[in-house]
């Protein structure tokens, strides 16, 4: 575990929720002072902090129902006391819950940050804030820190942040306190005459310590578990995403000579399918040119048989006609003869006459 220096004030946390951002361990810069002669006592004081904060509006901007007094109030130190470095800041009951349990991240509810000789308007009002000299950020779960400060005055005030670290717009906080931390050696005999009471506190804040390094060294173990689990997700993605980019090319492979050979299937089919398409028709064509032609040949067969049928008939007729004449020529020839053979006898007659 990290050594912790003298004049650093540490916060503590519990465990938090199902899929938090991975736990940090957090410490707070020392202030500048001088050193104490037996050291300083730095460690956090862990304690359950019941819920003082609620959530008072639904809109998405973050924002709560009051600007001044809606966060916890400074329970410990009062206003105008004075301490000696380092001493206990504690956060008082406000009656506006706005808080939510450690196991809770909502976008109204958020966390403290103890703000060191600055104001809230100091803050940048999209920026997170981190941890340094003059900011303190407390957990959800935490309601006191024992801090360190030079000697003089000091202005101590609450502000509630969301999860991310960026102020509440309108701001919320507490009512401002002033503070003046007194030189060591002022108190020597205050510590004398309470020897026994500080020595009880020492035995206090000397636990508290072991339980703040306790829980350091959990919240480290923690982050670094978180870490060895982050990046044992991050190589079990990358495996993911090339297996999946492995698939989608092998996928895609397949898938072009899947259609390459769905593309020459489709060629061969549309061949096939011309091949027959031509062979029909040449099929048909030959059918045609059968059927014309003998069609041509029935025809001319019918024209000669025509032909042939009308030279037998004209030949009957040229016969007849031919028969007509010759008895007419026979008829002519007899009637010739008889008129002749007439004419003998009515010459022969007249012959015996005279």
């Amino acid at each position: 575990m990290r050594r912790r220096k003298p004049g650093v004030a540490h916060c503590g946390c519990r465990g938090m929720a199902a899929r938090p951002p991975p736990r940090r361990l957090v410490l707070v810069r020392k202030v500048p002072m001088f050193k104490f002669r037996s050291g300083v006592l730095t460690a956090a004081l862990i304690v359950a902090l019941a819920p003082v904060f609620a959530q008072q509006s639904p809109t998405p901007q973050r924002q709560v129902a009051s600007s001044t007094g809606g966060t916890a109030n400074i329970q410990t130190p009062a206003n105008g006391d004075a301490v000696t470095s380092p001493f206990k800041v504690q956060i008082g009951p406000s009656p506006t819950p706005g808080v939510a349990p450690a196991a809770v991240d909502r976008a109204t509810t958020g966390r403290h940050v103890l703000l060191i000789d600055i104001t809230p308007g100091d803050q940048s009002p999209t920026q997170s804030i981190k941890a340094d000299a003059h900011h303190i950020l407390f957990r959800r779960d935490q309601i006191a820190a024992l801090i360190t400060l030079p000697p003089g005055q000091h202005r101590l005030q609450f502000m509630l942040v969301d999860a991310s670290g960026i102020p509440f717009k309108p701001p919320v906080q507490s009512e401002a306190i002033t503070i003046t931390v007194k030189e060591p050696g002022a108190t020597a005999a205050a510590t004398a005459n309470t020897s026994g009471k500080e020595a009880a506190e020492a035995t206090v804040a000397q636990e508290g310590r072991k339980a703040a390094e306790a829980q350091q060294a959990a919240e480290a173990k923690q982050a670094q578990e978180a870490k060895e689990a982050q990046a044992a997700r991050q190589a079990q993605e990358e495996n993911a995403r090339r297996a999946a980019e492995q698939a989608l090319a092998a996928k895609e492979a397949r898938d072009v000579i899947a259609a390459l050979e769905a593309t020459k299937a489709l060629e061969a089919q549309q061949a096939l399918e011309a091949k027959q398409a031509l062979e029909t028709r040449r099929t048909l064509e030959a059918k045609q040119a059968l059927e014309a032609k003998q069609a041509l040949e029935a025809k001319l067969a019918r024209e000669e048989e025509e032909s042939r049928l009308a030279l037998a008939k004209q030949a009957r007729e040229a016969q007849l006609a031919s028969d007509a004449r010759q008895a007419e020529d026979d008829r002519r020839a007899k009637s010739a003869r008889k008129t002749t053979a007439q004419h003998r006898v009515k010459h022969a007659n007249a012959r015996k006459v005279r």
